[in-house]
C-alpha cells in the first residue's frame, strides 16, 4: 500500500463499508486541529474493527485521504485493558 494522498473512490464501491458523503460545500472549508469521529456501533461478534476516514472530494470526482484511523473494538475503553463486547 503507498503512503500518502491517493484516489479513495475504489474505497466507495465495496460492500463491505459504509460511506457517507455530503452535498458540495457551497463556499470553502478549512478544517484545522485533530480530527475525530464518534461512533455509535452494535456487532453480532465478540470483536470488531472499525475504521474511519476523512477525503476531500473534487468536482471532478478524485476523493482523497485527508485523515483515517481505526480501533479494534476490545480496546475501545483501554489499551491496557480489552474488553470484549456483548454481541447485539
Amino acid at each position: 500500500m503507498s503512503m500518502g494522498p491517493r484516489d479513495e473512490r475504489p474505497s466507495e464501491c465495496r460492500q463491505d463499508e459504509l460511506c457517507c458523503t455530503s452535498t458540495a460545500l457551497a463556499w470553502p472549508l478549512e478544517a484545522t486541529g485533530p480530527v475525530k469521529a464518534v461512533i455509535y456501533v452494535a456487532s453480532s461478534a465478540p470483536d470488531t474493527d472499525f475504521a474511519a476516514k476523512l477525503v476531500d472530494v473534487h468536482p471532478d470526482g478524485y476523493a482523497m485521504n485527508v485523515a483515517q484511523g481505526i480501533l479494534r473494538a476490545r480496546y475501545r475503553n483501554s489499551f491496557k485493558e480489552p474488553e470484549l463486547m456483548e454481541p447485539g
